[in-house]
C-alpha cells in the first residue's frame, strides 16, 4: 500500500501518529490502534507505512483551502508562512495567537484542530468563542467548507457519524465540540475534552475562563490554545500577554548596521507603526526597507524567563501575528496602501489593536476613584456593631456574590434606607476568605448574620451559588430568597423567568444604571478608609470597552483583579427594589414614563415573567 493509499483509507488514516513531546521529526511517536482485534496485523502494517510528519506537514498534505481570487482549490503554503510554521508546530501546552485583524487566526484554529483529531485517534478538543454566530461561522466556513473542497479529509469522515454544527465526529473516533460562552459558560458545563480552542479571548469574560478550563482538567496532557485581537491594557487577552506569555515577537534583520556576516551585529525589528514606509516594510532606525520573509527572521521570546529556573517560564507560549507581517499586504501595493489609509483614518486605538495587534489602553473606567470617594460617607464606617444599631429601626437588604475563593470570593453587602435624603445607604460590606471560603462555612456565618440584623431580602447570585442559595431558601424561604442570573440580551433590564425559577438581569445597561446612581448620589457607601480595599479596589477594577462580538459596550475586569464586592452591591440594591422601586436609579428601557411602573412592579408581584427564549437562549445550542 503506498503512502498515498494509507492517508485516504479511513481506518489507516486514523493511526497516523500522535504528536510527539517536542515535535522533533526524528522524536520517537508512539501509535495507537482502534480495534484491539487487529492490532497485530496493524503493527506490522504501520511499522512498513508509518508517515513521520509535524503538524504543518500533516496540513499542508491533508487540507485543502478555495482561493476566491482564481476560482480555484489549493493546498497550505508555508513557503510565504514562515512565521506560521513555529505556532503550529510548537509543542507547548498552553498557547497565545494575539493576532490582528486578516492574519489567518481562524484558519490557523482551524486547522490546528484538523490536525489533533486527525492525527490522534479518540482526541476530543472544544472550540469555544463569545457569540453563537461566531461559532456558527467558524463551523461552517473554517471546517465544513474546508473539508468539502479537501479529500484526504473527506475520507476520514465516516458516513453516519454526527456531523453538525455544534459536534463533529471523526472516523477514527476523534470528537470536535463547538460552544460559545458571553455572560455564561453554562452551554460548556459537563463536557471532558483533551483540548481547548478558545476564540476571540478579548470578548469572553475572565470570570469564564476557569469554567471552560475546567473541561479539561481530568486530562493528563491537555492543550489549550487562545486566540484573538487586542484592545484595552486592562482587557483579558492583554492580561495573558503581558503576565503569563512568553511575548514572542516576528524580528526581522536589517544588515545595513553592523559588520554583514555577524547577525548579532545587525538592527532586528519588531514590527510595529515605526515600521511603515510608503511602499513596504521599513528599518525603524535606518528607514531603509526590510523583508520579513528573510532568512534569518525569527521568533524570539522577549518574556521567556529566566533559563536556570525553568519554574519561572510564563504558562502560555505567546505570538503576536500582526498584518505587516502577511505576505499578501506587504506583498501587495495596493494592500499595503490601505494600511496606510487605515493609520490615515483609524482612530490610534482601533489601528494599534486590528492593524498591529497591540494593545491600546482604549478602556474607559465608568467610576473613578475620585467619585467613588464622593459616594463614600464617613458616618457609616463598616462596623457591625453600627449595623446591629441600625437593624432595629431600618429594614436591611442584603447582596451576596458567590465566589470559591480563589480568585473570586464570596461577598456579602447590607443596604437599608438610614438616611435623611433619599439615597439607599450601603452600611456593611464583608468578604469571605482563607477558612471562611468553605461554602457550610459562609452558609453559616450569613444564615446568623441575616436572622441577628431582622434582613428582609436578600439578592443572590445565581452563576456559583446553586447549592449556597438552595440552603438559604430552606432557611429564610422563597419570599426572602431572590436569585438573579445576567444575562446578555433581554427586552427589558430586569425581568423574573417562572421557567427558570429567577430574575433576568440584562448585564450592560443595569450596571451603567449602578455607575450612575454611585456617581449621583443616589447610592452611597461605607467610608473610604473603611472600605478602600478590598471593596473599593474591586470596583475601581472593573473597564468598560465595546464589543464587537454583541455590539455593545462590556464590562469586565483585567485578569489578576476582582470585582466580587460590586457584584455583590448590585444583588443587594435589586433586593432593596423589592420594597422602594427606583426609577431614578433603574431607568426605564424605553421612553414611555407612562407605563414606566409597569417594569418595576415584577418585583412586588412576579406576574410579568420573560421566557429564556427571548434573552440569548441558554439552551439553543446546549
Amino acid at each position: 500500500m503506498s503512502p498515498r493509499a494509507l492517508t485516504r483509507n479511513p481506518l489507516m488514516a486514523s493511526r497516523l501518529n500522535d504528536f510527539s513531546d517536542d515535535f522533533d521529526k526524528g522524536a520517537s511517536t508512539k501509535r495507537r490502534v482502534v480495534d484491539p482485534f487487529y492490532q497485530s496485523r496493524s503493527q506490522k502494517r504501520m511499522r512498513r507505512h508509518t508517515l513521520k510528519m509535524l503538524p504543518s506537514d500533516w496540513v499542508s498534505r491533508f487540507v485543502r483551502i478555495k482561493d476566491g481570487d482564481t476560482g480555484k482549490v489549493k493546498k497550505i503554503d508555508f513557503s510565504e508562512r514562515k512565521y506560521l510554521i513555529r505556532p503550529y508546530n510548537s509543542s507547548a501546552k498552553k498557547m497565545l495567537l494575539m493576532t490582528s485583524r486578516q492574519a489567518e487566526k481562524s484558519t490557523t484554529l482551524g486547522n490546528k484542530l484538523f490536525a489533533l483529531s486527525g492525527m490522534r485517534p479518540m482526541y476530543t478538543s472544544l472550540f469555544v468563542s463569545p457569540s453563537a454566530m461566531q461559532t456558527t461561522v467558524f463551523s461552517r466556513t473554517r471546517l465544513d467548507d474546508i473539508v468539502t473542497v479537501s479529500p484526504l479529509l473527506q475520507a476520514m469522515v465516516t458516513k453516519g457519524n454526527t456531523w453538525n454544527i455544534l459536534e463533529k465526529v471523526w472516523g477514527n473516533m476523534s470528537m470536535i465540540y463547538l460552544r460559545y460562552a458571553f455572560l455564561t459558560a453554562d452551554r460548556i458545563r459537563g463536557l471532558a475534552v483533551n483540548a481547548i480552542f478558545g476564540d476571540e479571548l478579548q470578548d469572553l469574560l475572565v470570570d469564564n475562563m476557569p469554567v471552560i478550563e475546567e473541561t479539561a482538567s481530568h486530562q493528563k496532557d491537555p492543550i489549550y490554545v487562545y486566540s484573538g485581537t487586542p484592545k484595552s491594557l486592562d482587557n483579558n487577552i492583554e492580561q495573558y500577554w503581558a503576565k503569563s506569555s512568553t511575548m514572542t515577537e516576528w524580528a526581522i534583520p536589517c544588515e545595513r548596521h553592523g559588520t554583514p556576516k555577524n547577525p548579532a551585529s545587525w538592527h532586528w525589528n519588531i514590527l510595529g507603526v515605526k515600521n511603515l514606509g510608503l511602499s513596504g516594510p521599513i528599518c525603524e532606525q535606518c528607514g531603509g526597507p526590510i523583508n520579513p520573509e528573510h532568512p534569518y527572521a525569527r521568533w524570539v521570546e522577549t518574556n521567556p524567563g529566566d533559563p536556570k529556573r525553568p519554574e519561572t517560564r510564563p504558562e502560555f507560549e505567546g505570538y503576536r501575528l500582526c498584518r505587516l507581517m502577511v505576505p499578501w499586504f506587504w506583498k501587495d501595493p495596493g494592500k499595503w496602501k490601505e494600511i496606510l489609509e487605515a493609520y490615515e483614518r483609524y482612530p490610534t486605538a482601533q489601528f494599534m489593536n486590528e492593524v498591529l495587534a497591540v494593545s491600546y489602553d482604549s478602556g474607559t473606567k465608568p467610576i473613578t476613584r475620585a467619585e467613588l470617594i464622593r459616594a463614600c460617607d464617613s458616618k457609616y464606617t463598616n462596623d457591625l456593631a453600627q449595623v446591629s444599631e441600625l437593624a432595629k429601626t431600618h429594614p436591611m437588604y442584603f447582596g451576596i456574590d458567590w465566589g470559591t475563593g480563589q480568585k473570586a470570593y464570596t461577598v456579602l453587602t447590607a443596604w437599608c434606607y438610614c438616611r435623611s435624603d433619599d439615597a439607599l445607604q450601603c452600611v456593611y460590606m464583608y468578604r469571605f476568605e482563607a477558612q471562611e471560603a468553605d461554602p457550610e462555612v459562609q452558609v453559616e456565618m450569613i444564615e446568623r448574620l441575616v436572622s441577628d440584623l431582622h434582613g428582609k431580602y436578600i439578592g443572590a447570585d445565581y452563576g456559583m451559588g446553586f447549592y449556597q442559595n438552595k440552603r438559604l431558601t430552606s432557611t429564610f424561604g422563597p419570599q426572602r430568597i431572590h436569585v438573579f442570573q445576567y444575562a446578555a440580551r433581554l427586552p427589558m433590564k430586569v425581568a423574573y423567568s417562572s421557567k427558570l425559577h429567577r430574575y433576568l438581569v440584562f448585564r450592560t445597561p443595569l450596571l451603567a444604571d449602578i455607575f450612575h446612581a454611585l456617581k449621583r448620589g443616589k447610592l452611597r457607601l461605607p467610608d473610604w478608609e473603611a472600605i478602600k480595599e478590598p471593596f473599593g479596589s474591586d470596583v475601581l477594577s472593573i473597564f468598560s470597552e465595546y464589543s464587537e462580538t454583541m455590539k455593545m459596550i462590556k464590562y469586565d475586569k483585567p485578569k489578576s483583579a476582582t470585582d466580587d464586592s460590586f457584584h455583590a452591591m448590585v444583588y443587594g440594591v435589586l433586593a432593596s427594589f423589592l420594597d422602594h422601586q427606583r426609577p431614578d436609579i433603574i431607568t426605564p428601557t424605553q421612553d414611555r414614563s407612562a407605563q414606566a411602573s409597569d417594569e418595576y412592579t415584577l418585583f412586588e408581584t412576579y406576574a410579568q415573567d420573560v421566557d429564556s427564549e427571548e434573552m440569548e437562549n441558554p439552551n439553543q445550542w446546549g
